[in-house]
């Protein structure tokens, strides 16, 4: 991939990222590694004015107060749960080991024209 592209690919990613965040739970499950990723993508992507997808993030849904869920909220609680880290590291030595299981190798390089 070269230039533009690479932000091209990163929204059709985060596109396909919500079809795997889970449906309900969110201030529960907003450590788990899919959530984890999808945040990192989103704000990187909007950090760097790359956000092209129209990804709704203002209104996540309702909780049980009734009082409306933002992106910011699933964020907060994320980073808040004692179990983030954890389930990132976890998550990170099932993707190795699933890997090396189908002798695949998650090992690249990436290599930058210009800084992003």
């Amino acid at each position: 991939m070269i230039g533009e592209e690479l932000w091209i690919h990163l929204n059709y990613h985060i596109i396909h990222h919500l079809d795997f965040l889970p449906i309900a739970e969110w201030s529960n499950t907003a450590s788990d590694g899919m959530f984890q990723s999808f945040i990192a993508l989103y704000n990187l992507l909007v950090k760097k004015g790359k956000l092209a997808a129209r990804v709704e993030m203002d209104a996540c849904g309702i909780g049980a107060d009734g009082v409306k869920i933002t992106l910011r909220d699933v964020m907060s609680w994320a980073s808040a749960l004692p179990d983030s880290e954890l389930k990132k590291k976890k998550s990170t030595e099932m993707t190795h080991q699933y890997s090396a299981m189908i002798d695949f190798d998650l090992d690249f390089k990436v290599h930058l024209s210009s800084p992003l």
